[in-house]
């Protein structure tokens, strides 16, 4: 859809229609019902005791005042939906498995209750079911129009059976041949597309690692990883809270992450960032004083600038860092970009290229968002934070071992992606802008072995070369290394 369609269709659902209005409404599947008997729980209100219930072994009369209370919210919801419309709303009505249960069903046929609505609806002839729907519309006829599509009417028959079918018969066939799809006979040309590091290197990262040790547990875990506290490791007493203890996985990790991105704001509060990330995030209480001491080492302890003026190369400290820009979000243009080409130009330069498969090119944009943008001097670094747990000791975190992780989940092509997307940026914002002045590198900060007292402990820092950018620069304009 065109961004110039945004104000012409919209597709939402009920309950975020709300309040809204549409010049024109479709609801094509307002005849959807729940087919009453398979629940084994009641949930209802209970108006005499005047409380909710939770019934485990509910009798039918239990069951039918949840059923009646969920038709009630169905009924809103229908509500809601045929009442959106400023000018025109049209609905679907058709004999379908489980109508009969709709609100629908209980609107267009008039039934007392929805029981007896039910039961009245699934009675009906094919003719007296048509006709009722005609009785309805002609209540309001200068309001209420109905048509029967062509090829839709319905097979003069007695009640509905079970399924839909109607009693003791078959369902007939709809038309003399049966339908097919019509196949696709010219090939489809290759359209642009948005790609990430996550997409390049589908498929290499994790089997990087096959045969390494076992024990880090990175903050991109998947999805049923983050509550494992604890891989490659015997699990920590219940009462021994570190930094070496804290839960790892990417919920842990995502949140850190907020923390941090909400403890550099301005008028950040560490203390309420640490509390509120919690809670946010699951994770109990008890952790805030470990969470406050990691955040407290990670904005404290130093980092080593890079060469040039005085300025550029003195120690700084992220908590000092004026103005950091906290989850950039970049979409770098991208043309004719080849990942064999990609794996060239890294190798040139002495990277190892975890690179996924896939031979074609990609056109498009790269897609990604970088921790932390921070200018100290007249150098700009792109800063990305770790949870990875490596280990239980200090000495897990010195910069041999995280040089090993660094390689084994492929970071390097991360920091190097984001240092091209700065590179462009600051090509286009600064008029004097020159690499060899204006960037200095990429920080990876392991949250976990990060110590003021201990310069470079959780620190892995590059600095590529000019060329090494520039030949990724062009990788992605399709150009040869």
């Amino acid at each position: 859809r065109l961004e110039s369609d945004e104000n012409l269709v919209k597709i939402v659902t009920v309950h975020r229609a709300k309040g809204l209005e549409f010049p024109v409404v479709f609801c094509p599947f307002a005849w959807f019902g729940h087919r009453p008997g398979t629940e084994t729980t009641a949930e209802y209100y209970d108006p005499d005791a005047a409380t909710p219930v939770l019934d485990v072994r509910p009798s039918t009369a239990a069951l039918d005042r949840q059923r009646d209370e969920q038709h009630s919210d169905e009924l809103r919801l229908l509500y809601v939906a045929l009442t959106r419309a400023q000018y025109r709303c049209e609905v679907t009505w058709a004999r379908v498995r489980d109508g009969e249960h709709s609100p629908l069903a209980w609107l267009l046929h008039g039934e007392s209750s929805r029981a007896a609505s039910a039961r009245h609806v699934q009675r009906l002839s094919a003719a007296d079911w048509l006709a009722e729907v005609h009785e309805f519309g002609a209540r309001a006829a200068d309001a209420i129009s109905v048509r029967v599509h062509a090829g839709a009417e319905p097979p003069e028959t007695s009640g509905i059976g079970a399924g839909g079918a109607p009693a003791g018969e078959e369902i007939p066939p709809a038309r003399a041949e049966p339908l097919t799809a019509r196949k696709l006979e010219r090939p489809l040309s290759r359209i642009r597309q948005l790609t990430s590091y996550s997409a390049l290197t589908a498929g290499s990262v994790s089997g990087a690692g096959a045969g390494a040790a076992a024990a880090e547990v990175g903050d991109e875990e998947s999805p049923g990883d983050h509550d494992a506290p604890y891989i490659g490791a015997e699990p920590a007493p219940d009462d021994v809270h570190n930094e070496f203890t804290f839960p790892a996985g990417s919920r842990p990790g995502n949140c850190l992450h907020e923390i941090l991105a909400n403890g550099l704001q301005p008028n950040g509060d560490l203390d309420t960032a640490c509390r509120d990330g919690l809670a946010k995030f699951g994770i109990g209480a008890e952790w805030i004083d470990v969470v406050r001491t990691m955040m407290t080492n990670t904005l404290t302890a130093p980092l080593p600038g890079s060469g040039g003026s005085a300025a550029n190369a003195a120690t700084f400290r992220l908590g000092e860092v004026d103005r950091p820009v906290a989850e950039m979000q970049f979409h770098l243009p991208v043309s004719g970009l080849r990942r064999a080409r990609l794996a060239r130009a890294l190798e040139a330069h002495g990277y190892a290229p975890l690179l996924g498969d896939g031979s074609g090119a990609i056109d498009g944009f790269l897609n990604g968002f970088i921790d932390l943008v921070a200018r100290v001097g007249d150098r700009w670094y792109v800063i990305d934070y770790k949870s990875n747990w490596l280990g239980s000791e200090r000495a897990d975190y010195s910069s041999e071992s995280i040089s090993r992780a660094m390689a084994r989940h492929g970071y390097h092509l991360q920091y190097l992606l984001y240092l091209t997307a700065l590179h462009r940026l600051l090509r286009v914002r600064l008029p004097d802008y020159d690499y060899d002045r204006h960037v200095g590198g990429a920080f990876y900060l392991f949250l976990r072995g990060m110590r003021p007292d201990a310069p470079g402990s959780g620190v892995y820092r590059d600095r590529p070369c000019r060329a090494c950018i520039e030949a990724i620069d062009a990788c992605f304009q399709g150009e040869a290394p």
